[in-house]
């Protein structure tokens, strides 16, 4: 007997066919891509910073950290990343942020499910990094909460909004690195009624792209403040700075 699930994505495939979510083009199955937008997509694999998952030349000892973590450690304590910021990630990345198109969640939380699977599952909250009000009626939702929400559905470990921004700051991207640390001074604080949820707990902080790390590690310091025993960063995608 056909399953029930079976014949819902039959008909679901007939009355919406499967778009690649680059180019729009016809591919199997939903929230997928085409084989021509899949192969520019570099994917971060191989020796990495044991903090900050810098890719490294050449293998290296496990637990090596890069030079700028051992000049300037984050309070984060590890990070999980699935692709190198690129052209051809921040395509994909800016049509899920600013053009609604909320489908490519998915994709991007199966992809940090595959690298980072174990990790989510042995933590104790999933915390998205939280968008300012104003930016969020304006943007209608939050792409972080959007990716944790997923993760959550696979692991069954709990969302948990502890985070808040209190300060409307200007948006990071175009900003040089210092610009970006004194950008998010003072803007990220622990909701109290979150922190005794947070005392000695394993977090796993959510967000779409890591590019300095300065949000990050901005949100990490507060939760460990908070009480947080370890922040494991995860994200879809990492821009690589040459150090």
């Amino acid at each position: 007997m056909i399953k029930l699930g079976a014949l819902w994505e039959t008909a679901l495939n007939l009355a919406l066919p499967p778009r690649c979510l680059g180019c729009g083009g016809h591919v199997q199955q939903h929230a997928a891509l085409c084989s021509a937008c899949y192969a520019p997509l570099k994917f971060l694999s191989g020796p990495q910073c044991a903090i900050c998952a810098h890719p490294f030349e050449s293998a290296l000892p496990k637990g090596t950290i890069c030079a700028a973590c051992e000049a300037d450690s984050p309070a984060y304590d590890k990070v999980c990343a699935v692709l190198i910021y690129d052209d051809a990630c921040r395509s994909l990345v800016t049509r899920f942020k600013y053009g609604d198109q909320t489908h490519h969640a998915v994709l991007f939380a199966k992809w940090i499910w595959q690298v980072a699977g174990d990790a989510v599952s042995e933590g104790d909250l999933l915390v998205p990094v939280p968008l300012h009000r104003w930016r969020l009626l304006r943007r209608r939702f939050n792409q972080s909460a959007l990716l944790a929400s997923l993760l959550a559905r696979r692991c069954h470990v709990p969302v948990s909004h502890a985070l808040k921004r209190v300060k409307n700051t200007p948006p990071q991207a175009s900003l040089s690195q210092k610009a970006r640390k004194r950008n998010v001074s003072g803007v990220f604080r622990v909701k109290e009624r979150a922190k005794p949820c947070l005392k000695d707990k394993r977090v796993i902080l959510v967000d779409d792209v890591m590019t300095t790390g300065s949000t990050l590690d901005a949100c990490a310091r507060q939760l460990k403040r908070a009480g947080a025993a370890e922040v494991i960063v995860c994200v879809v995608a990492k821009r690589v700075i040459s150090q």
